[in-house]
């Protein structure tokens, strides 16, 4: 049977409180957020699990930067967020804040460093890796829309973790590559529980306002100010097992790959509008319509080719293949380099 992967929602709030406090020694104005998803970071075919798994942004102003980041006359945007890397990276990896480098990703287009937590952060013996952003704002907002998802339905948060483990495993998601976005995977779930959850809606119609500062807020759509989960629906008592179980299924089922526009300020099943094409970049003829949640009028950024919608594809279908042959939860999440073809 599927159970759901269980992550602590405190480990990651922990984890970011000590950092901001650690860099607040240095910057007197810092803001720390955390994804707070733990996922399996290393799987064995029988489910164990080497470490967890968190990310963490910080924002800071660039010119408080300068004390610690080295720049020239000319710097470009890229290479100044490489240097706040590594800066901040330098201040947290001390024997006296107690992290340990990992490695740094430089070699992606989102720099970023994993950092292994000091020892007192360990969940049950298990190491937990911090993915360290400086000033990434997609992925401040995509963190604001799963918690303000998780005001509304708890079950959503939990969810969008298994989703984006399942992805990053099955090596359908990157921020670099021309495969869909975490935002995208993360629409794509926030979606699923608007139009295709098990017994009814779990999310309402949800309106999106971009801040002066980057971040975002994501509240019911003004038309469904009122929406409430029927109380007594059997959506209510669906386990998170079975909405990723389904979500599997309305996606290699269900979706209309080529009609529908997954848009979470509609909240329901429709055709993308006339000024919203599909993504279809390069040669990927299905490509999805995903509506930017913040602007009705765009389409995510997205570069799509049709190696990865066959990779998509493929990789829906072998999961409700498992699923239905009663695969357990580590099968689902192996890493796709592990496969025997």
């Amino acid at each position: 049977m599927l159970a759901p992967l269980k992550a602590s929602d405190q480990i990651g709030k922990q984890i970011a409180t000590y950092v901001e406090k650690s860099l607040k020694s240095k910057f007197l104005e810092v803001d720390v957020k955390e994804g707070t998803f733990p996922y399996l970071n290393k799987a064995s075919k029988s489910g164990s699990m080497s470490s967890l798994q968190v990310c963490i942004i910080v924002s800071i102003q660039p010119d408080l930067l300068e004390d610690v980041v080295p720049t020239k006359n000319e710097v470009t945007a890229k290479r100044m967020e490489w240097s706040a890397i590594n800066a901040l990276t330098d201040l947290l990896v001390t024997p006296e804040v107690g992290f340990r480098l990992g490695r740094k990703l430089f070699r992606k287009s989102v720099p970023s460093a994993n950092i292994i937590a000091p020892p007192s952060f360990q969940v049950s013996g298990q190491e937990v890796v911090t993915q360290l952003f400086v000033n990434y704002t997609p992925h401040v907002q995509r963190l604001d829309l799963i918690n303000d998802c998780k005001k509304i339905e708890p079950r959503a948060k939990e969810l969008i973790a298994l989703v984006d483990c399942w992805a990053k495993k099955r090596k359908v998601c990157s921020a670099g590559r021309s495969d869909l976005t975490p935002m995208a995977w993360t629409l794509f779930a926030v979606y699923f529980l608007q139009v295709g959850a098990p017994g009814g809606p779990l999310l309402p119609p949800l309106h999106g306002l971009e801040s002066s500062d980057g971040s975002a807020k994501f509240s019911i759509s003004g038309d469904a100010e009122e929406w409430k989960a029927p109380a007594e629906s059997p959506a209510t008592a669906v386990s998170v097992g079975l909405l990723f179980k389904a979500f599997f299924e309305f996606y290699a089922k269900e979706f209309d790959w080529r009609n529908d526009v997954v848009s979470i300020r509609l909240g329901v099943r429709s055709a993308p509008k006339l000024n919203i094409p599909r993504h279809i970049n390069i040669n990927a003829d299905d490509g999805p319509c995903i509506e930017d949640p913040l602007d009705q009028t765009q389409k995510l950024t997205l570069i799509i080719t049709s190696g990865c919608m066959i990779r998509v594809h493929e990789e829906l279908a072998r999961s409700v293949r498992l699923l239905q042959q009663g695969g357990s939860l580590s099968e689902l999440l192996m890493d796709n380099r592990t496969d025997v073809h």
